[in-house]
């Protein structure tokens, strides 16, 4: 660990050593290493997943996103090793960014910088992302505002009919924590919530408050529970 002051504030970095790819992997002190990050990101308020520009996103990287959002971490995803890209042009940059969005779909929230390392290009930018995340990860929403937003979102689009057609009925939202921001939603029967549907309000939600770096928790309970 690292420690070090940044804008009056106490920063302690965790650096773990890089997880190869698997056909790199020598079982032994390399498996260790993996075993080191993962109990890393749980210690870790803001996890910077550090990818290199040349290579694909494997199979591996997209599980360790998914340890990242399981954990309910906020997150940066940074794409080193830019000058390795021949046309570094805006575009370039958003062409990058859907893929990262569209392959690592459980870290879909993170901010992405593209950086160089040797040409020390955008370095320092990772930390303030970090801030900007750890910052979003920890805000609340004042309980009539959600309300507010929830609602809205419901009259625009009702919840779908189950098979023996019945229908979600959202009564009450509140926010309950942060790190990850969690909001539990009172409803008729939360047997009735789709994936897809949560996945709908999750992004009404980040449309309105952002929440950039930062995964949502949200949990249905029926009315009858406590």
């Amino acid at each position: 660990d690292t420690t070090f002051l940044m804008h009056g504030r106490e920063i302690t970095l965790i650096d773990t050593a890089g997880i190869r790819r698997k056909s790199r992997v020598d079982y032994g002190v390399e498996a260790f290493s993996v075993v080191r990050s993962l109990k890393a990101i749980s210690r870790a308020d803001v996890v910077i997943m550090v990818l290199d520009a040349g290579e694909e996103i494997t199979d591996q990287d997209q599980k360790i996103a998914s340890k990242i959002e399981e954990a309910g971490k906020a997150a940066v995803i940074v794409m080193n090793k830019w000058d390795l890209i021949t046309d570094r042009s805006s575009t370039t940059m958003n062409t990058f960014t859907e893929l990262l969005k569209r392959e690592l779909r459980s870290l879909s929230y993170a901010e992405v910088l593209f950086t160089s390392a040797l040409n020390k290009l955008r370095v320092q930018k990772i930390i303030e992302a970090a801030e900007r995340a750890f910052a979003e990860s920890s805000r609340r929403v004042t309980t009539g505002l959600l309300n507010q937003i929830v609602n809205e979102s419901v009259a625009l689009s009702p919840p779908p009919a189950s098979k023996r057609g019945k229908r979600l009925k959202v009564y009450y939202s509140t926010q309950v924590s942060t790190n990850p921001p969690t909001f539990i939603l009172k409803v008729s029967d939360a047997k009735l919530m789709a994936k897809n549907y949560e996945t709908y309000l999750e992004r009404k939600l980040r449309e309105s408050f952002g929440f950039v770096g930062a995964p949502l928790r949200i949990v249905a309970r029926s009315k009858r529970e406590p």
